[in-house]
């Protein structure tokens, strides 16, 4: 067991709420994944050194750590592919 997770009193592990996190997310976004609020999620971003508002985007790896202090199981959304058609006019 690494040193982020621990065990609670009946010894599963304390990270064990599964979010799917996009590659990239809006700061309002991520607190509503995993159930708090923007501010808890700009103040765990600041602690990891980065500065962002409730309206813009962080990365995966960003999200995924504040993720991970927060006790949730951070997994990378699979993206649907777009297709875009052209037609001639």
């Amino acid at each position: 067991m690494n040193s982020q997770q621990t065990t609670n009193s009946s010894g599963t592990s304390a990270a064990s709420k599964r979010v799917e996190i996009p590659a990239t997310v809006v700061v309002r976004d991520l607190a509503e994944l995993l159930d708090t609020s923007a501010i808890e999620v700009i103040k765990e971003l600041m602690k990891n050194g980065v500065m962002a508002a409730i309206n813009q985007s962080v990365d995966y790896e960003a999200a995924a750590t504040v993720a991970r202090q927060l006790e949730f199981e951070p997994h990378p959304r699979e993206e649907e592919a777009v297709t875009v058609e052209r037609r001639e006019v």
